[in-house]
């Protein structure tokens, strides 16, 4: 669920992460492990 949700707002932020961690006040890397914790 959790990652699906990331998904969903990277595609509003055009896939940058580095914007949607700012917007989330967490970082880069935590986005990046929690969409590589599903696979």
């Amino acid at each position: 669920m959790e990652e699906e949700i990331i998904r969903q707002l990277l595609q509003k932020e055009n896939g940058n992460k580095q914007s949607l961690a700012n917007k989330l006040g967490i970082s880069r890397a935590t986005i990046w492990n929690k969409l590589k914790e599903k696979k």
